[in-house]
C-alpha cells in the first residue's frame, strides 16, 4: 500500500508539471526506489509519457516489458536505459524502501539493521566521503531517531551533513534534509539550542533553493513549532504549526495523509503544552483522515489514537481514555514485535488510565508488562 501511495505522489508531480508546461517533453532519471516508482506508474497510469528514461542502480527486472511502451503510437517511452543493480547494490540502495515499508510499519529495529548493512556496503565500496555514503548515513540517523537513540542518530546525521558539505558545499541544495532531521533528534534529546542552530541552517538552505510553498518549508515550520512549544512560546508554536497546516492543505488537499500528519503533530504539541481541548480537535481531525487513508491496522492510526487517549485522560475522561488506549494497544500488538517501544508505551498509558479509574490490579499488570517489554527490547 505505501509504495502505491508514493507512486500516486509521483504522478501528482507529473500532472502538476504537465499542467504548467503542456508542450514540454518529459524525461526521467531515477535510481533505487525511484526506478520502481516510475516502472509501476507506467503500469498504472496509461496517460503518462516520457521521452527518455534512465535507471541507475535499478531494482526493475530486465524482463520488464519495455517493448510494449516503446511500441505504442505515439510511444509512451521513446528510449530507455535500465542499469540493474548487483546484489550488494540492491541492499545498499534498498533502504529507502525500508523507510517506506519498515518505518511506516514502525518496525524500527528491523529497518535500522538494514540501514547498518547498507552503510557497511557503501563505506567499503565507495568510501566514507562519497555522496551515496552520506545519504545512507542520513537514513540510518533517521531510523535511530525514531528508535529513540538521539545521540547515535546525531552522530550519523552529523556525518551526512559533513559529507554533503564536502561534496557540494554547506549551503547546497538538499542539505536541509539532514539539518531538519538532526534538529528533530536534538529536540527529542532536549538540546534546544543546537536544534535552533540546525533549523536556522535549514531555513537558509531552503530560502536559497526552494520556493516558499515547498513541502520542505512545511517541515521546517513544524519543527520550529515544536521547538517554540518546548521553550514555552505557545503563540509562536501555534503560528508555526498553523502555517505548516495551511501549506500542507494547499499542497495536498485537506483530507490528504500529509495534512493528517500535520494535524497529528500540531495536536501532539498542544497536548505537551497542556492545551487538551485544542489538542483533541487536531488529533480527531488527524484520525478521521488516517482512518480513511490507511489500513485499519496501521500503527500510524494507533499513534493518533494513543494521543487522543492521553488527552482524554488529562481531561479526566477516564472511561473514554481507557477505550482509546486499549484500541491503540490492540493495533500495535497485532502489527508490531512484542518488544517494540510503541507497545511498551501503550501498556504504560493504558496502565495509567486503569490506575486513574481505581483498577489497581489491572494497572499493576499492565505496567509490569511495560517494564518487561522495555527490558526485553
Amino acid at each position: 500500500w505505501y509504495r502505491r501511495q508514493k507512486v500516486e505522489w509521483l504522478m501528482d508531480q507529473y500532472a502538476e508539471a504537465l499542467a504548467r508546461y503542456p508542450n514540454a517533453a518529459f524525461s526521467y532519471v531515477g535510481h533505487s526506489n525511484g526506478t520502481y516508482l516510475l516502472a509501476k506508474a507506467l503500469e498504472l497510469y496509461p496517460c503518462c509519457r516520457f521521452e527518455h528514461v534512465v535507471f541507475a542502480g535499478s531494482v526493475v527486472r530486465t524482463t520488464y516489458d519495455w517493448s510494449a511502451l516503446l511500441a505504442t503510437d505515439p510511444p509512451r517511452v521513446k528510449a530507455v536505459l535500465n542499469f540493474v543493480a548487483s546484489g550488494d547494490w540492491v541492499v545498499a540502495f534498498f533502504p529507502r524502501f525500508f523507510e517506506f515499508l519498515k518505518l511506516q510499519e514502525h518496525k524500527v529495529e528491523e529497518a535500522t539493521s538494514h540501514f547498518r548493512d547498507a552503510l557497511t556496503i557503501v563505506q567499503r565500496s565507495l568510501g566514507p566521503g562519497h555522496p551515496v555514503t552520506g545519504s545512507v548515513e542520513h537514513n540510518l540517523g533517521h531510523a535511530l531517531r525514531l528508535a529513540g537513540r538521539s545521540a547515535e542518530a546525531n552522530t550519523h546525521l552529523g556525518a551526512a551533513i559533513a559529507t554533503h558539505a564536502a561534496n557540494a558545499g554547506p549551503l547546497a541544495a538538499g542539505a536541509h534534509f539532514s539539518f531538519l532531521e538532526r534538529a528533530s533528534a536534538e529536540i527529542d534529546a532536549g538540546d534546544l539550542a543546537s536544534a535552533r542552530k540546525d533549523l536556522e541552517q535549514a531555513a537558509e538552505i531552503l530560502r536559497l533553493h526552494e520556493p516558499p510553498e515547498s513541502p520542505f518549508v512545511a517541515n521546517l515550520n513544524t519543527e520550529l513549532g515544536d521547538l517554540a512549544g518546548l521553550q514555552g512560546d505557545l503563540a509562536t508554536a501555534r503560528r508555526e504549526h498553523q502555517a505548516a497546516l495551511a501549506l500542507r492543505s494547499k499542497l495536498y488537499g485537506p483530507e490528504h495523509f500529509e495534512t493528517a500528519y500535520q494535524h497529528h503533530r500540531f495536536g501532539a504539541m498542544l497536548l505537551r503544552a497542556g492545551q487538551t481541548d485544542e489538542a483533541l480537535v487536531e488529533l480527531r481531525a488527524a484520525l478521521a483522515t488516517r482512518e480513511q487513508a490507511l489500513p485499519a491496522g496501521s500503527p500510524a492510526i494507533a499513534e493518533t489514537v494513543e494521543l487522543i487517549g492521553r488527552a482524554e485522560l488529562a481531561r479526566g475522561d477516564v472511561t473514554a481514555a481507557r477505550t482509546s488506549l486499549a484500541r491503540a494497544l490492540q493495533i500495535r500488538q497485532a502489527a508490531l514485535p512484542p518488544t517494540s517501544l510503541e507497545i511498551a508505551r501503550s501498556l504504560r498509558w493504558l496502565g495509567e488510565a486503569h490506575l486513574a479509574a481505581g483498577a489497581t490490579a489491572e494497572a499493576r499488570e499492565l505496567l509490569t508488562r511495560a517494564v518487561a517489554s522495555l527490558s526485553a527490547g
